[in-house]
């Protein structure tokens, strides 16, 4: 009997710990000042905000994670903790890539 009772309540929080885990967990995921600017130029279109500018840059562990506006509108993002973490590419020099052809001069 109480093997059984034990047995079920684990089951049932392992459940309630997975689901917690994959819908509703989140962390704070990192962005570019260019990603900033153009989610505060989309709140200030969308909302009518009149802010003028971006008050703060919101910083967690030495990283941007958002911002806060003139108008007290606060923006972090945020993932789910089972995403994947998204990374930024880097911009590359096409002229540093280009190798000379065979027998032409280069």
């Amino acid at each position: 009997m109480w093997t059984e009772t034990l047995v079920v309540a684990s089951l049932i929080a392992f459940a309630t710990y997975f689901c917690w885990y994959a819908f509703v967990g989140k962390t704070l995921q990192p962005i570019t000042n260019e990603e900033a600017d153009l989610t505060w130029r989309l709140h200030k279109k969308n909302s009518g905000c009149k802010g003028s500018r971006i008050t703060d840059m919101l910083s967690y562990r030495g990283k941007v994670i958002g911002f806060r506006c003139d108008c007290g509108y606060e923006f972090k993002q945020k993932r789910l903790l089972g995403q994947n973490v998204q990374k930024h590419p880097t911009p590359v020099d096409n002229q540093s890539q280009e190798t000379p052809r065979a027998g032409l001069p280069g």
